[in-house]
C-alpha cells in the first residue's frame, strides 16, 4: 500500500488525462506536483511522528487515534457531498451512473488486488484487494482543487460511497473466504 501510494503521483496524472476522457483545467505536471506534496507531506509527517513519539505510546493509544481518522474521514464525506443531494436531485441519471461505475470499479479493484496477490495467501490476498478497491479517490480530488468540474466533484463523492457501503456487505464473503483456507 506505501508503494503504490507513492507511486500516485507519478501514475496516476498521466493515466488520468489519457484514459479519462474528462477535460480538467489543470496541466498534467501540476496535477503531479500537488499529488507529490501530499503524499510527501503525509510520508514526512508519520517518519517525523515515528521518530518522535515512542512505538508503545503509539500502540497504547491506537484506538484513539482511530477514532480520530473517523472523525476526519466524516468530516471529509459531509464536505465533499455539499452539492451533491441538490446535484443528484437535477441529474439523477448521472449520478446514478457516476455511482454504479464507483461500485463496479471498486469492486473490480478489490478482485484485481487480491489475485495479483494470491499467492501470499488468502487474509494478505483479501487485505491488499480491500486496499486496492477503497483507495481514497479524495486525495485526487484535493489535487485537482477549484480546476476539477463539478461532474467530476460528484463522480469523486459517489465514488465515497462504495467505500463506506462495501466493507460492511462483502463481510460475509470475506469470511467465507477465510474459512475456506
Amino acid at each position: 500500500m506505501v508503494s503504490t501510494t507513492a507511486l500516485v503521483p507519478l501514475t496516476l496524472p498521466p493515466l488520468g488525462a489519457a484514459l479519462l476522457g474528462v477535460a480538467l483545467e489543470i496541466d498534467v505536471g501540476t496535477f503531479m506536483l500537488r499529488l507529490a506534496l501530499m503524499v510527501g507531506g503525509a510520508f514526512a509527517g508519520a517518519w517525523v511522528v515515528r521518530r518522535l513519539v515512542p512505538a508503545a505510546a503509539i500502540e497504547r493509544n491506537a484506538r484513539p487515534l482511530d477514532g480520530v481518522s473517523v472523525l476526519i474521514m466524516m468530516v471529509f464525506a459531509i464536505g465533499i457531498m455539499d452539492g451533491f443531494t441538490a446535484f443528484a436531485l437535477s441529474r439523477p441519471g448521472y449520478v446514478l451512473v457516476a455511482t454504479v461505475a464507483a461500485i463496479a470499479a471498486n469492486v473490480l479493484l478489490q478482485v484485481a488486488g487480491a489475485a495479483a496477490w494470491r499467492w501470499t495467501g488468502m487474509r494478505p490476498a483479501l487485505t491488499t484487494g480491500f486496499l486496492t478497491g477503497n483507495r481514497n479517490m479524495g486525495l485526487v480530488l484535493v489535487a485537482l482543487g477549484s480546476e476539477a468540474s463539478f461532474e467530476v466533484v460528484v463522480f469523486f463523492a459517489a465514488a465515497q460511497i462504495p467505500m463506506y457501503l462495501l466493507p460492511g456487505l462483502l463481510l460475509p464473503l470475506y469470511r467465507r473466504l477465510l474459512a475456506t483456507t
